[in-house]
């Protein structure tokens, strides 16, 4: 039961800090020291997530920081490209997808340590988070990588939120911290949908799903404390680091 702790504390405080890599922090743990099957452990892991992500998302909206329009335009044709996803990723087993979920991780490296630079340009970047400067264009964009990155967080079964967070910078002009505000809607829906389906296909424990949402909260709590504290460019390298470890024993396992 510890790990099941630990991965939702760890799961929540990315979520809060970064706004991104719950799923791909907590599954290892899960899965290798927590004993789980891969089935049940992609679909406990995504559960707990889900409700985790949907507690800071609520939070974030309440503070304003989450621009709904540009979110749901990005959302809705994701939550499409996840249900082709799933549908995609069935014939294969799940020892395999969870193979190569080990190579995406070394794309989050990479973002991860991307975001270390970027963020020292921040403030600098021009941004769209007021949904009047949205134009028809920016919407449009925005539904296409919606679709795109839906359709490798169904296959992959995780929310994919180190994918969304470029995909809206890029297709809405956002700023880092815009985009990782209001990042968490889709992120939030596509957790949702991904563990419901697991849920309804008996693949997913309420019970170890419920144990991580409690600490993910308490994560999700202590990486928004932090983030206003400690320097996020530090600690997003040693999240790249730690995320190309895990990426590297995914594949030997």
């Amino acid at each position: 039961m510890i790990w099941l702790f630990i991965a939702g504390l760890l799961a929540g405080f990315a979520v809060g800090f970064i706004g991104a890599g719950a799923a791909v922090i907590g599954l290892p743990f899960l899965l290798y020291l927590n004993n789980m099957a891969p089935g049940n452990a992609l679909g406990t892991n995504a559960l707990g997530v889900a409700f985790t992500i949907t507690v800071i998302l609520l939070y974030r909206i309440y503070k304003k920081d989450v621009n709904l329009k540009s979110g749901l335009a990005f959302a809705l044709p994701g939550l499409i490209g996840i249900y082709v996803g799933t549908l995609i990723s069935r014939p294969f087993p799940r020892k395999e997808i969870i193979f190569l979920l080990g190579f995406l991780l070394f794309a989050v490296a990479g973002w991860m340590y991307y975001l270390s630079v970027k963020l020292g340009h921040a403030e600098e970047i021009s941004s769209n988070v007021q949904a009047g400067n949205l134009t028809n264009n920016h919407l449009l964009k925005l539904g296409v990588s919606g679709l795109g990155v839906g359709l490798a967080c169904g296959f992959f079964a995780i929310g994919g939120g180190f994918m969304i967070i470029p995909a809206i910078m890029l297709a809405a002009d956002f700023s880092l911290l815009d985009a990782i505000a209001t990042g968490l809607l889709p992120f939030g829906l596509f957790s949702l949908w991904i563990g419901g389906e697991y849920w309804m296909n008996d693949s997913a424990q309420i019970l170890p799903a419920f144990y991580i949402m409690i600490t993910g909260i308490l994560g999700g709590v202590l990486g928004i404390w932090l983030s206003k504290h400690i320097s996020k460019q530090k600690m997003q390298r040693l999240f790249a680091v730690f995320m190309l470890g895990l990426g590297i024993y995914m594949i030997l396992q």
